[in-house]
């Protein structure tokens, strides 16, 4: 037999049973909206906006996964030109103010404040059951998610299944 005939048969004869569809990690096709939490970012930090980035922006959310976003400042109170310990300075005071505003708003719980990270991150519990890492001038991060879900909108349909089965494969 060719090589090709001899791969099949011992595909065929070594063939396994689809798994079980509860087995299969599930797609969350729809994100989680940020609105309530963007106001509360606009009312702490004026001027500043909230973009999502990570699992949620990119389309490849599971049921377990966490929402992140990142608040971007006015370029006039965080400029280009700062040096990473002044950038990081400004990351951990915009996510000190938003921490106030967010412990006094109803339905939203801080969870975790950690400002010794490379890049601070502020833990949220949402009013949905969501937890939510916030950081601060992340643009390069939405730039990434922002170009694979614009990926996953132009390629084939299945490539946002399989992008997200092997990434849930790869974390366990």
């Amino acid at each position: 037999e060719t090589a090709g005939g001899i791969a099949l048969h011992w595909l065929h004869a070594h063939s396994t049973s689809a798994p079980a569809p509860d087995v299969l990690p599930v797609l969350i096709e729809t994100p989680i909206n940020i609105e309530q939490l963007r106001s509360i970012v606009q009312q702490a930090l004026p001027g500043a906006d909230l973009w999502p980035l990570g699992s949620n922006a990119e389309g490849l959310r599971g049921c377990n996964s966490d929402v992140d976003a990142t608040i971007v400042l006015p370029r006039d109170r965080y400029p280009e030109t700062l040096s990473f310990e002044e950038a990081r300075d400004a990351q951990r005071q915009a996510l000190r103010n938003l921490r106030v505003h967010v412990a006094q708003t109803p339905g939203f719980d801080v969870l975790d404040f950690v400002l010794e990270a490379k890049r601070p991150v502020l833990r949220l519990l949402l009013p949905c059951g969501t937890v939510a890492d916030v950081s601060v001038e992340n643009r390069a991060g939405c730039r990434k998610s922002a170009l694979i879900a614009a990926f996953f909108a132009d390629g084939h349909p299945m490539l946002r299944q399989a992008c997200f089965n092997l990434k849930t494969w790869a974390q366990r």
